[in-house]
């Protein structure tokens, strides 16, 4: 007895979306009950369909088990054969595009503009990362006079000192004598103030981890990988490893493409709006200079040198996604 394939015919919306589909034959039950089993080839040679749970065990005992193994490692070993060779098969254009994208102008010009922010205020480009990664709201605690509580204990005191005029000489005199007379306090009322100045908007591509540049470079190496592995022959390959490759290629096209998509919203940073929230963040912390113009920040941090970052042309990565797609499209129509 051999497992030679295996079907699922589970309609869309399953047994609660679909009450009366019909289900397919099982040799075990011998009636209609699954919609999920196996194709088995008997020692004579006649195809039988089995249900997936427990028929195969109950019907052909524990050689069922071996065979269900043997299959399922032989579809997996296919499948990952099949998807390498999706892979391979589409990567010289999705290379060549990754390696032009590498030399494009837009991304050497958000290189520049991290490294000149980093370059200019190195605390301050630290803290926006920070909120960048965390999509929190910029703000500053700061320590200032509290002049209204001031005043009401200044008002406070003069009440007391009228209070105290309106008794009689004999009680004030004791209370003097005793130290309960009013005594002014002139000392200045501090308190813990917050200033909320908003959300960077647009500010991924300054961030270092998780760049764009480093996404496109992984997704270059696992698109090598794979065509190398492939070009040198399988067979000497391990399941694991074929899957491995795969999986390195799903994961890094997932994290580049989602990271272009980051790296396209640059041009939100550079609008008036939240130039001017930097700006105003900038202005509120200590030994900062900084300056807004149109689509600019000058910036600088202590004694460094002013820098300033301009606006630049965002990405257009449509022919990569044209060609990580027809991977997709190979390898999936190889399945």
């Amino acid at each position: 007895m051999t497992v030679i394939g295996y079907y699922d015919e589970t309609p869309s919306g399953g047994m609660k979306g679909n009450p009366d589909f019909p289900f397919v034959w099982c040799c075990h039950c011998q009636k209609r009950t699954h919609w999920l089993g196996y194709v088995i080839q008997s020692g004579t040679g006649a195809i039988h369909l089995i249900g997936q749970q427990n028929c195969g065990r109950l019907h052909y005992g524990v050689d069922f088990g071996g065979a269900e193994r043997t299959f399922k490692q032989k579809r997996d070993r296919q499948r990952a054969l099949e998807r390498l060779a999706g892979i391979a098969a589409a990567s010289r254009s999705a290379i060549a595009e990754v390696s032009a994208l590498l030399w494009t102008e837009s991304l050497s010009s958000a290189d520049l503009v991290r490294a000149s922010l980093k370059s200019a205020a190195p605390a301050f480009y630290s803290d926006l990362c920070a909120h960048i990664c965390a999509g929190s709201v910029m703000k500053v605690h700061r320590t200032v006079r509290d002049h209204e509580a001031e005043r009401e204990r200044d008002r406070r005191f003069e009440q007391a000192v009228a209070a105290f005029q309106r008794l009689p000489a004999a009680i004030r005199r004791e209370r003097r004598d005793e130290g309960l007379s009013p005594e002014e306090d002139t000392t200045p009322i501090f308190q813990q103030i917050t200033e909320q100045f908003g959300q960077v908007v647009g500010g991924s591509f300054l961030v270092d981890e998780g760049d764009l540049r480093g996404a496109l470079l992984a997704l270059r190496k696992a698109l090598l990988e794979a065509h190398e592995a492939f070009k040198a022959g399988t067979d000497s390959c391990s399941t694991k490893h074929l899957q491995a490759l795969a999986a390195a290629f799903d994961r890094s096209q997932r994290e580049c493409l989602e990271t272009a998509e980051r790296f396209g919203a640059a041009p939100q940073f550079f609008r008036s709006e939240n130039l001017n929230r930097l700006a105003a963040w900038a202005r509120s912390r200590d030994g900062l200079v900084v300056d807004v113009g149109s689509s600019k920040l000058a910036i600088s941090e202590g004694d460094r040198q002013l820098k300033t970052i301009e606006a630049f042309e965002t990405l257009d990565i449509s022919a990569l996604r044209s060609s990580l797609e027809s991977i997709q499209g190979t390898s999936s129509g190889t399945r």
